[in-house]
């Protein structure tokens, strides 16, 4: 918002500036500005000082300014870039999963790749056990602070646990019948001030030898 009311400004500045070089310049293609008077330091008679000026020195001054404003925003447009290439961002590195009794813990490790750091992290999220797959994903559990820093390079490991019955059991599945759902929205801040989030989502498919995560189609991305 800062960046936007300072760009109007100059803008509005620049705006002001033209048009009074055009005012300007239209007075003086029609006048001659002369000065006559004596030499006060030297003994050199009387001075005579002309000015005029046409149309020629309005284009040189008009080329100038439109030269500064270029000037100007190709310096905006690299201090973005830089920011741009120097910003946390927080990814999900890798999904894992083990059999518990009655639930599957899956273990997501959240990994920091930008060149900053990423600050307070939360996470809204929501894991189930179902036979379907048309379920209302905007519904997540109130945002849940995880970390006040993570460095770049940095990982976090969330642990999201899911849990079979009263629909469905282990063996459920075990043997196919069932499988789980997880999503969220990861939120934070990078060191610009600047807010984020990372949304995700994915499916458990688990058999009796071993456990498979399979990224969903939609729903996942990250700004």
């Amino acid at each position: 918002m800062h960046e936007k009311s300072s760009c109007n400004g100059w803008c509005a500045a620049f705006l002001v500036i033209l048009i009074g070089v055009a005012f300007f310049a239209a007075y003086a293609g029609q006048h001659v500005f002369e000065y006559h008077g004596e030499g006060a330091c030297l003994n050199i008679g009387p001075i005579s000082l002309k000015c005029e000026i046409g149309f020629g020195d309005f284009l040189v001054a008009a080329f100038t300014a439109a030269l500064w404003a270029a000037t100007w925003r190709l310096v905006k447009g690299a201090d973005d870039t830089a920011k741009h290439q120097l910003r946390a961002y927080i990814g999900i590195e890798r999904v894992s999963g083990a059999t518990g009794a009655r639930e599957i813990i899956e273990s997501i490790e959240i990994r920091n790749f930008g060149n900053t750091p990423a600050y307070n992290l939360r996470i809204s999220n929501r894991a189930l056990v179902t036979n379907h797959q048309d379920h209302d994903f905007s519904a997540m559990d109130e945002g849940e602070f995880i970390c006040g820093v993570l460095m770049p390079g940095g990982t976090f490991k969330l642990e999201m646990g899911l849990k079979v019955g009263p629909d469905f059991y282990l063996n459920d599945l075990l043997d196919g019948i069932a499988f789980g759902l997880c999503w969220g929205d990861i939120m934070y801040k990078d060191a610009f001030g600047n807010d984020h989030v990372t949304r995700f989502r994915f499916k458990t498919n688990c058999t009796r030898n071993g456990i498979r995560h399979l990224m969903l189609n939609e729903g996942n991305s990250a700004d």
